[in-house]
Formats: C-alpha cells, sequence, structure tokens
C-alpha cells in the first residue's frame, strides 16, 4: 500500500481515491513509469472516464510510494485557499516542519513566495514521493496558480514523481516544459483500454459472463472509453439486447441514458437517498443518515460502488463516496423537479448544515447562497473570518461576503468589518468606508471595543492608502472621546491600539 495517513477529517480534496477495484492496466502502468522516469513531469490527458484518476491512484499504490495526492477544484482560484489545502495534504504526506504561511503582503511577490514554498515542501517529503494533482482543467487559463505549476517543476530536485491530470492539454504557462521535452504526455489514445484488456475486464469483473463475439461489439462502440464499456457491461447484465440500440457511443448520451434506466430501476427510497445526498461532497455514510434518516446508507453506496454505478470510494477512518459529476448534475436536476419548494429549501438547508459540521465550509457556503440562506451564510462567515484571513483565503472570504444582499449587509456592523479587513490590501479607499460603517454601527450599540477594531481598520486604511492625511484629524478626536473612560481590551487590540 502507498504511505498515506489517512484522517476523517481530511478534505475529500487530498485524500486518494481507493484503487482496489480498478483494472491492473499493467502495460500503462509501465508506460507511465518510464515517463515519470524520464521527465520532470508527467501530464495525463484525457476526457471524463476515460480512467485518469483511477491510473493514477494504481500507480502510486503498485510502486508502493508514498503520496501526496491534490484535487483542483473552483476553490483554488483563492490563491490563499491553495496554500492552505497543499499545506494539509503536506501533513498527510508527512511532512513534520511547518511550511511558510501565505498572507495578503505575499500576493505582490506572488512567485518568491511560491519558490520557496515548494522548495521547502519538496525538500521534506520522503524519497520517491508521488505528487498527484487532479482536475487540474477546473483552474482558468488566466488564474494566477496556472503561473507557479513551473515553478513547482523547476524546485522539483529531488527525484519526486509529479503527475498532473486533466481533460485538457497543458495550459501555455507550461509550453515552455511541453516544447523542450522536460514534460511527458500520456493521451487519450495511450488510455484507451485494448481489446486485450476489455477481455480481462470480463474475466476479472463479470466472471467471463459475457462472450468474445459481444464484447468485441462493444469495445467497437466505445472505442475503449473506460466508462463506456463498464456502463454498456453493466447495463447488458439487465438487458442483453441492449447493444442493438446503439449504432455508435455519446458519452453524454450514454451517461444520461444509464442515469435515467440506473435511477428509475431503484427502489423509491433508495431514490430518496441519492437525491438528497446528491447536494453532499463528500457523501459520508455518517452525513448520509443524519440528513436522510435511512440506516441503509452504507449498503446502498457499497452497492453503487461495488457496481461502478457513477460512484468511486475513498477510505479512511470512515469510508465516503463521490458521484460522477453528471450523474450528480442528474440528480440534482431531478430533486429540483421532484421536491416541492418548501421541501427542496429543506434538503440544500440540512445539507449545507451537515457539510459545515463536518468541516466542508466552502461547499456548505455555496448551499447557503445557492438558497439564498443569507442568514446562516453570516454565521458561517463570523465564525471563520478572522482565521481565513490569518490563512490568507480572503478571495474566497470575500466571494461570500459579496453574494449578501445589500439590504443585510448594510446594518451589520461584523460583516462590514470583515468586508473592509479583506479590501485593506486591495483597495484601502473602499476599505475605510466598510471600516467607517462599522464604526458608527458598533458605536451606536455602545460597542467601544468592537468600536476601537473598526478604528484600527481605518487608521490601517490611511497607510496602506499612503495618500492624504488631510482627514484623519476627526479620527483622532474619536479615539480620544472612546479613551476618555478606556474600555478593558485584549491583549492583542490593546497592542495595536
Amino acid at each position: 500500500m502507498c504511505a498515506f495517513n489517512r484522517d476523517l477529517h481530511s478534505p475529500t480534496k487530498i485524500v486518494p481515491p481507493s484503487s482496489q477495484h480498478c483494472l491492473t492496466r499493467v502495460k500503462l502502468l509501465g508506460e507511465l513509469g518510464v515517463l515519470s522516469d524520464t521527465h520532470q513531469a508527467v501530464w495525463i490527458t484525457a476526457p471524463a472516464g476515460a480512467g485518469k484518476t483511477s491510473l493514477a491512484a494504481s500507480f502510486a499504490t503498485h510502486l508502493q510510494a508514498p503520496i501526496l495526492w491534490y484535487q483542483f477544484d473552483p476553490t483554488d482560484e483563492d490563491i490563499g485557499s491553495f496554500f492552505y489545502y497543499l499545506g494539509l495534504a503536506s501533513l498527510q504526506a508527512g511532512v513534520q516542519q511547518p511550511l511558510p504561511s501565505f498572507s495578503t503582503e505575499h500576493l505582490s511577490n506572488l512567485s518568491v513566495f511560491a519558490r520557496n514554498y515548494f522548495r521547502q515542501l519538496l525538500q521534506q517529503l520522503a524519497p520517491g514521493t508521488c505528487l498527484i494533482f487532479d482536475d487540474h482543467h477546473d483552474i482558468p487559463e488566466e488564474s494566477p496558480l496556472q503561473q507557479l505549476l513551473p515553478i513547482l517543476l523547476e524546485e522539483n530536485s529531488s527525484g519526486h514523481r509529479v503527475i498532473l491530470l486533466s481533460r485538457e492539454m497543458p495550459p501555455s504557462s507550461l509550453s515552455r516544459q511541453t516544447l523542450y521535452g522536460s514534460l511527458g504526455i500520456l493521451s487519450q489514445k495511450e488510455l484507451q483500454f485494448t481489446l486485450e484488456e476489455c477481455l480481462n475486464f470480463n474475466r476479472e469483473r463479470w466472471q467471463n459472463q459475457f462472450d468474445n463475439t459481444f464484447l468485441e461489439k462493444a469495445y467497437q462502440l466505445t472505442q475503449g472509453w473506460a466508462a463506456g464499456l463498464v456502463l454498456l457491461l453493466e447495463g447488458a447484465k439487465r438487458s442483453p439486447r441492449l447493444l442493438e440500440s446503439f449504432d455508435s457511443v455519446d458519452k453524454g448520451l450514454l451517461i444520461n441514458y444509464f442515469a435515467e434506466e440506473l435511477f428509475s430501476g431503484l427502489d423509491k427510497e433508495v431514490q430518496n437517498v441519492l437525491l438528497i445526498t446528491s447536494f453532499l461532497t463528500p457523501i459520508q455514510i455518517s452525513t448520509a443518515v443524519e440528513l436522510t434518516g435511512n440506516h441503509d446508507c452504507a449498503q446502498i453506496f457499497q452497492r453503487l460502488h461495488k457496481t461502478n454505478c457513477f460512484t468511486t470510494r475513498t477510505h479512511g477512518k470512515e469510508d465516503h463516496y463521490q458521484l460522477h459529476p453528471l450523474f450528480k448534475e442528474f440528480l440534482q436536476h431531478s430533486a429540483f423537479n421532484s421536491f416541492s419548494g418548501p421541501k427542496m429549501r429543506s434538503v440544500l438547508l440540512n445539507a449545507a448544515s451537515v457539510l459545515e459540521k463536518s468541516g466542508h465550509t466552502e461547499k456548505a457556503a455555496e448551499l447557503y447562497m445557492k438558497n439564498q440562506n443569507w442568514e446562516q451564510l453570516k454565521k458561517l462567515i463570523l465564525h471563520h473570518a478572522e482565521p481565513m484571513l490569518k490563512q490568507g483565503r480572503l478571495s474566497t472570504l470575500l466571494h461570500w461576503l459579496k453574494a449578501i444582499p445589500e439590504e443585510n449587509l448594510q446594518n451589520d456592523p461584523w460583516l462590514n468589518f470583515w468586508f473592509g479587513q479583506c479590501q485593506l490590501a486591495i483597495n484601502p479607499f473602499q476599505a475605510r468606508e466598510y471600516f467607517s460603517n462599522s464604526f458608527r454601527l458598533f458605536s451606536v450599540a455602545e460597542d467601544r471595543v468592537s468600536s476601537l477594531m473598526a478604528w484600527i481598520g481605518i487608521i490601517d486604511s490611511y497607510v496602506f492608502a499612503w495618500s492624504s492625511f488631510l482627514d484623519v484629524d476627526p479620527w483622532i478626536e474619536k479615539f480620544d472621546d472612546l479613551m476618555v473612560n478606556p474600555p478593558d481590551l485584549p491583549p492583542q487590540i490593546e497592542a495595536r491600539v
């Protein structure tokens, strides 16, 4: 087994999926091994369902190598979030010494910070570690994160294997590595199943249930597309004449067809479990039971995973599952069509609540915003704002704050305060407006300690802007008024004052 420290509270994005039920693709593992030995990094590119993730997980297991797994997602557009979660992934991979902490002041010279961060990370990883970055296609071309990938590869002088997975070819930021041959590429053509592998799959998974003529037809239809083969063969178990329905295979059409077929053939209780849990990412059995009230959730998801029905499993202290994105989309669309308005709002609110409770803050915030639960989003923001700013994740925090309607924002002193903190290094003049509003609202509430915190933010805005100080005098007077009868201050605020 590959070395990996599993933790119940580890975000799914840093936990490698199980390769237990994956077909061992000996030839392809050998090709990947050669590429990783002879290149700075390997780029695996193929459409969804081609087996990229399974191949990478199988490769690390096959080598019995230490592994650092990182799944890109839209939250990584916030550079602070990327370094925060990569730090958690490094702990899981066995890094002992703390890595540099990212903060907003590093934005002005991001490449220097990244180089120092990657250098320390790579030096501390065990020899021969596999660094696997999945779902690179979720990162926009214009994201600053794209410019950090070449730095990671340049700093990898310790012989670690770096593997990046994507549905697309390498971005322009890696054009130099691609041009000079230091980035090995494994493409869709190499990932396609061969007919021999299809026959082996039939033997290992279905105990030779299908004859060779049938398998050759399925192979020709799917052109070696892994997910298509699994879907066709699983479907053919229920309907032996299934292949006669297809002259060719359109990937989206095939998945939609089987999503509908699979879903309609399930018991109503199982359908209800899937509709409700489709809003969880990941699906932990304990949270699924809490959300649905169905104590058979473990058996339901084990069965779906075992039959490769759009479901992958990640092992840990508690196993959790993820649904194929297209199946998830189908289920969520079906939920909105099946449930009444009040029921749907209740499902989203409860799902967000259990996600927040289990530490999946970003996913919870997404659902609060989707459901317009502004009060719950506000509570989440106020609970997480301070640590998120210390972690440099101000872009994510600012995104949440901007989602709140103006009428909910304008009379809340703390939301104005955190809005000011997020804007301080970016737009100190706008930050001053939020701090000033926060100060006014705290003053009305006669909260002098919080008023002083807002006052500190106002003074900081003058320092960050470093322009005119002519209008700072009224704020000095307000400070004098507050300190006529000074309140008891926490040490960190007293030091700032």
